[in-house]
């Protein structure tokens, strides 16, 4: 229950909308996620918002979260089973769970389609999670990097 009353606080949280295509809307957010576009694009998944969440540290993460099936239309039951936060592993980003396959099955557009509320969140220091509000992570690295 925890995590669902993580990813209700997100409502909150400043989000954007951006298309499923390999060019983003001009918002600044989703510029910063061009390969997100293009993964999402090359899969033939569904559309999607950027979720920008400031940590309590100030470290500004961004998640992505299904809002329409290919088209931009809602899809039938889309998010009354309730919210799953998808997270990558160690070494990845929000990307690790796409394969690249074209028409192939993915678990995000799967869940989705099943009626849940899916966010793909990315840890800190990923290319989609790279920001600070004061800090920059190539000139101020040893405190952007001091995290536990």
């Amino acid at each position: 229950m925890a995590v669902a009353a993580a990813l209700a606080s997100l409502s909150s949280a400043q989000s954007f909308d951006c298309t499923a295509d390999i060019s983003p809307n001009d918002e600044a957010t989703c510029d910063v996620n061009p390969w997100f576009a293009e993964i999402v694009n090359t899969t033939g998944n569904n559309k999607y918002e950027a979720v920008e969440v400031v940590t309590a540290d100030k470290y500004i993460l961004n998640m992505f979260r299904f809002i329409g099936g290919p088209d931009g239309d809602p899809i039938p039951g889309q998010g009354t089973r309730g919210p799953v936060l998808l997270h990558h592993g160690e070494a990845g980003d929000s990307t690790s769970w796409f394969n690249g396959i074209e028409d192939a099955p993915q678990v995000p557009s799967t869940l989705f389609e099943q009626g849940w509320d899916v966010y793909l969140s990315n840890r800190r220091g990923t290319y989609a999670s790279r920001t600070h509000e004061t800090l920059d992570p190539d000139t101020d690295a040893a405190q952007y990097w001091d995290f536990s």
